[in-house]
C-alpha cells in the first residue's frame, strides 16, 4: 500500500488512487506516526515525516499492512477492517505470545495553517478504547467531531482506500454506487431526516393550500369590512370637520370681539394719557402764573426798595462829598508815607542781606571745621585701630592741646554766629514791623479807594437796576397775556377730551 499527498494540487493519493478536493475544503497532511505496542511493532516507534509522496516497500510480514492498520486505528475504522476481531488482538505479543498490556497509535496532523493537531487512540487494559485530541482525554463524539471538522469521515472512510475496493466498486450496481456516494458524502445518514422533513413538507403544503383559501375568504372580509371602515372614518372626518369650522367661527368671532375690545382700550388709554397731559399741563399753567404774580409783586417791591436806596444813596453821595475830599488828603498823605518806609525797607533789606552773607561763610567755616575734625577723629581711630599702639604721654597732651585750640575756636565762631543771628533776628523784628506798617497804610489807601469805588458803582447799579425792573415789568405783563391765552387754549381743549372720553365710555359700554 502506498500513502502520499501533494501540497501544490491539494490532491490525496491513497494506493495509487487519487480524491481531488474543493479549495473552499480545509486540507491538511500526515507528518508522523507514532505507535506503542500495535499489533509487530513493539514498544514506542516514531513513523515519518511523510513527504509529499511516500512508498513502503519491504518483503512479507514485514509490517506494512500495519502500518496502515494503525492508519486504520486511530482513524476510528472498525477491528473488523484490520483483521482482529477483539481490540486486545491489536496488542503486540511477545515471545509468550501473550498481550503486553496497553497500546497506542498517535497521530501528527498539520492543517493548511501550518497548525498540528495530535489525534491519539489507546486500548487500555481492559480492552476499551480511550480517545484523545492534543493529549486531552475526549469523548468518542467529540473525537469523531474533530475528525469531520477537518473532512475525514470514519463512516464513510473517506481518507482510506484498502485493497480490493477498487475491484468492488467496479462491480456495483448503480443503485449500490449512488449508497456507496451517499455513504462517502455522509448524505445516507440523513436519510431518516430526509424522510421526516419531506412528511412535514407536504404537511405543509397542506396546510399552506388550507391558509391560502382562509386568506381568500378573509381577504373578502377585510375588504367588505374595510369598505365599512372606511365609511365610519369618512364619515367621522366630516364630524370631526364640522366640528372644526364651528370652532374656528367661535374662534374668529372672538378674535375680533377681543380685537375691537383692544382697540377701544388702546384708544381709552390714549385719550385718558392724553387728558393727563392737558390736565398737568393746566396745573402747571397755573403755578406758572401763579409764580409769576409772586414775582411779579416781589419786583414791585424790589422797585420800591431800589427807588427809595436810590434816594438815600443820593443823600449820602451828597454827603459824602467833604469826606472824599478829606479821604484823597489823607491818600496823598498815606502815599507819602509808604514812600518813606519803601526806603527804609530797601535799606533794612540790604543790611539783613549783608548779615545774611555774614551768617552764611561762618556757618560754612564752622562747618569746614567739623569736617577736618570728623577726619582727623576718623584718621586717628583708624591708625590707632591699623597699628594697635598706644600714644605716649607728650603726643597725648599736644592732641588734647590741639583738642581744645579747636574747641576754642569753635566756640568763639560759634558766639560770632549767635550775635550775628540776634543781629539779624532784631532786623528781621523791624522788617517785619516795617512791613506790617506799610500793609496797613496800603489797606487803608485801598479801603478808601473802594469806599469810592463802591460808592460810584452801587449808584451805577440802582439806576441800572431800575431799569431792569421796568423791563422786567412789561416782559411780566406780555408773559402774563400769554398765559391767559394759554390757559384758555388750554380749557378749550381739556373741554373736547373729556366730551371725546364720555363718547369712548359710551361706546364701551
Amino acid at each position: 500500500r502506498t500513502c502520499a499527498r501533494s501540497r501544490e494540487g491539494r490532491v490525496w493519493f491513497i494506493s495509487g488512487h487519487f480524491r481531488r478536493v474543493s479549495r473552499d475544503v480545509a486540507m491538511g497532511y500526515i507528518d508522523r506516526l507514532v505507535v506503542h505496542n500495535f499489533k509487530s511493532y513493539a514498544g514506542e516507534q516514531v513513523i515519518g515525516p511523510f513527504h509529499a509522496f511516500t512508498a513502503i516497500i519491504g518483503p512479507n510480514g514485514s509490517g506494512k499492512s500495519n502500518l496502515m492498520d494503525a492508519i486504520s486505528f486511530v482513524l476510528r475504522v472498525k477491528t473488523e477492517v484490520m483483521r482482529g476481531k477483539r481490540m486486545s488482538e491489536l496488542v503486540h505479543r511477545g515471545p509468550s505470545r501473550h498481550p503486553s498490556g496497553t497500546a497506542f497509535v498517535k497521530l501528527v496532523f498539520v492543517t493548511d495553517e501550518e497548525q498540528q493537531i495530535e489525534f491519539c487512540r489507546t486500548i487500555t487494559a481492559s480492552g476499551s478504547s480511550e480517545f484523545r485530541v492534543d493529549n486531552r482525554v475526549v469523548k468518542k463524539d467529540e473525537y469523531d467531531a474533530c475528525l469531520e471538522r477537518l473532512d475525514i469521515l470514519v463512516k464513510a472512510r473517506n481518507f482510506l482506500v484498502f485493497q480490493g475496493d477498487v475491484q468492488n466498486i467496479a462491480q456495483k450496481s448503480a443503485k449500490e454506487l449512488s449508497q456507496l456516494v451517499e455513504n462517502i458524502s455522509g448524505s445516507g445518514q440523513l436519510g431518516a431526516e430526509y424522510g421526516r422533513l419531506l412528511q412535514e413538507k407536504e404537511d405543509l403544503e397542506e396546510q399552506t393550500i388550507f391558509n391560502f383559501q382562509k386568506k381568500k375568504t378573509c381577504t373578502a372580509e377585510r375588504r367588505h369590512f374595510k369598505s365599512q371602515k372606511d365609511e365610519a372614518e369618512k364619515f367621522e372626518k366630516l364630524v370631526e370637520a364640522q366640528a372644526q369650522v364651528r370652532q374656528e367661527q367661535a374662534l374668529f368671532r372672538l378674535f375680533y370681539i377681543e380685537r375691537d375690545l383692544r382697540k377701544h382700550q388702546d384708544h381709552h388709554a390714549k385719550s385718558t394719557g392724553e387728558y393727563d397731559e392737558v390736565q398737568g399741563a393746566v396745573e402747571e399753567l397755573h403755578e406758572t402764573l401763579a409764580e409769576l404774580k409772586k414775582e411779579k409783586a416781589q419786583a414791585q417791591k424790589a422797585q420800591v426798595r431800589c427807588e427809595a436806596n436810590l434816594r438815600k444813596l443820593r443823600s449820602r453821595q451828597e454827603n459824602a462829598a467833604p469826606d472824599m475830599v478829606k479821604c484823597q488828603e489823607n491818600i496823598r498823605a498815606a502815599e507819602e508815607k509808604i514812600s518813606e518806609t519803601l526806603a527804609q525797607l530797601a535799606k533794612k533789606r540790604a543790611d539783613r542781606e549783608a548779615q545774611a552773607r555774614e551768617v552764611t561763610a561762618l556757618r560754612q567755616e564752622l562747618e569746614n571745621l567739623r569736617v577736618v575734625a570728623n577726619e582727623y577723629q576718623q584718621e586717628w581711630d583708624t591708625t590707632q585701630a591699623g597699628l594697635d599702639f598706644r600714644l605716649s604721654r607728650r603726643d597725648q597732651e599736644e592732641y588734647l592741646k590741639i583738642k581744645q585750640e579747636a574747641a576754642q575756636e569753635t566756640a568763639r565762631l560759634q558766639h560770632e554766629l549767635s550775635v550775628v543771628e540776634a543781629r539779624q533776628r532784631a532786623a528781621q523784628q523791624e522788617t517785619r514791623r516795617l512791613r506790617v506798617d506799610h500793609e496797613e497804610m496800603v489797606k487803608r489807601r485801598d479801603h478808601l479807594r473802594e469806599n469810592l469805588t463802591v460808592l460810584e458803582e452801587r449808584s451805577d447799579k440802582v439806576a441800572a437796576q431800575a431799569e431792569r425792573i421796568r423791563a422786567s415789568e412789561a416782559d411780566t405783563r406780555e408773559r402774563l397775556d400769554q398765559l391767559r391765552a394759554d390757559n384758555s387754549r388750554a380749557a378749550e381743549r381739556q373741554r373736547k377730551l373729556n366730551a371725546k372720553l364720555q363718547r369712548t365710555q359710551e361706546s364701551l359700554q
